[in-house]
């Protein structure tokens, strides 16, 4: 089996870093569920990302959002609703 060479990339190509996840300031002024829009949204898929959840930051409170809300609420102890209360979407995020 022949071993593989490693190329360094072509001088007049750049190389990307991964993407950072921004921290987002928004205040939760409602409860999100499934349907939901809105910079909430995206600011709690963005949330779920960084903590290493499966979602698309779309803004749109879709069925991966769900999933991904489901399975942080197990993680902290919560019941897996899906939906997330604004009482605690800071403890949800923590």
């Amino acid at each position: 089996m022949a071993a593989k060479k490693k190329t360094a990339p072509a001088e007049n190509q750049e190389t990307q870093a991964p993407a950072k996840v921004q921290s987002v300031s928004v205040v939760y002024n409602r409860s999100l569920k499934f349907g939901a829009t809105g910079e909430d949204v995206k600011a709690l898929q963005t949330a779920l990302a960084a903590a290493g959840r499966n979602v698309i930051v779309n803004g749109v409170y879709d069925q991966r959002t769900v999933k991904a809300v489901q399975a942080q609420q197990k993680a902290k102890g919560f019941a897996a609703t899906g939906m997330v209360r604004k009482a605690y979407i800071a403890r949800l995020l923590e």
